[in-house]
């Protein structure tokens, strides 16, 4: 299962695999000989939304998708979520979203827990974007803030129209790049 390594992109640290309990990482920027490079970055993500919806207190903390680190991770998906959220509360309830219904189809989240299943997403992510910054939740707090302003000032800068995969990683480096590294960089804080 693909992970990532931050920063000069050589592993300081063993871990388990999440999804299947194989060692990954390595110590002394070596890999454990059973992990190799991915060379080739091309996603094999599903169309549509496809995050596993149960079992969200086993998740590994690192976990992320495609080039994203998992700070920049987590924060996409809080945005995702928080996005749900809010159209579930002032435009459709969930139950009656055939839009939102097709796609999380891949995920098949039953259309009755919806928004449970969502907000549970947010609240979770909610609670480790603090401890991948390393600062309190109010700190937190005020990062995100300052984030969303600068995403509604800056927004012309990012990539419009999300149709391929390429243009999906497009837009996420570019937010990575634009707005999260902020959240780190800009407060003397590292991922």
């Amino acid at each position: 299962h693909a992970y990532y390594v931050n920063n000069c992109g050589k592993p300081l640290e063993q871990r388990t695999c999440p999804t299947c309990g194989a060692p990954i990482g390595g110590l002394n920027h070596a890999l454990v000989n059973t992990n190799k490079i991915k060379e080739d970055l091309n996603s094999n993500s599903e169309v549509g939304y496809f995050v596993p919806w149960h079992g969200l207190e086993s998740l590994d903390a690192s976990i992320t998708e495609r080039s994203l680190s998992p700070l920049a991770f987590r924060v996409v998906r809080f945005f995702l979520h928080i996005s749900f959220c809010l159209r579930f509360c002032f435009i459709s309830p969930a139950e009656e979203d055939q839009n939102v219904q097709r796609l999380v189809a891949p995920s098949k989240i039953p259309s009755n827990t919806l928004t449970p299943a969502f907000v549970a997403k947010l609240l979770y992510d909610w609670n480790h974007i603090p401890n991948q910054i390393g600062v309190s939740m109010e700190e937190s707090s005020i990062l995100l803030h300052s984030l969303i302003s600068s995403v509604s000032v800056s927004s012309d800068a990012m990539p419009g129209v999300l149709n391929t995969e390429q243009e999906r990683r497009k837009w996420e480096e570019s937010f990575s790049e634009l707005f999260v590294n902020r959240l780190t960089k800009g407060n003397h804080l590292r991922e």
